[in-house]
């Protein structure tokens, strides 16, 4: 727990897991990407009153990519990349009682290929708070 202007807030470590499958237009080469990305950051929430809280949060990414190819004259192909990289978050939190809240984010991702990849996803989240309850 921790103040700033007189707000107490808190700060939370995350564990944010992201599959995402991708596949060609029909009449060209078959292919599917399957595309798992891992977050693990920390968080600082802010508690601004009446159940409303906004936070910050920042960490590690380790974004691993698999695409499965069928070639129209040729066998299949399998290739896999694994990348690290970096996220940053913006969250909006609304507390509904001691272990569920509600809230929305911006999510920044930067994946470190040799051109390196920057992606936005808004999201809605619903958070279940396990063990001692809500902060």
């Amino acid at each position: 727990m921790f103040q700033l202007l007189r707000r107490p807030g808190f700060l939370a470590l995350g564990l944010d897991l992201v599959y995402e499958l991708g596949a060609s237009q029909p009449g060209v080469e078959s292919f599917y990407l399957h595309a798992a990305k891992v977050r693990l950051p920390v968080e600082a929430f802010l508690d601004l009153g009446g159940g409303h809280r906004v936070g910050l949060g920042i960490g590690p990414l380790l974004e691993v990519d698999t695409m499965a190819k069928a070639k129209l004259y040729g066998s299949s192909v399998v290739s896999a990349t694994v990348v690290p990289g970096a996220a940053c978050s913006v969250i909006y939190q609304y507390v509904l009682n001691p272990t569920v809240t509600l809230g929305l984010a911006n999510t920044f991702d930067v994946a470190l290929y040799s051109q390196p990849l920057f992606t936005y996803s808004p999201r809605m989240l619903v958070q279940v708070w396990l063990g001692g309850g809500n902060p």
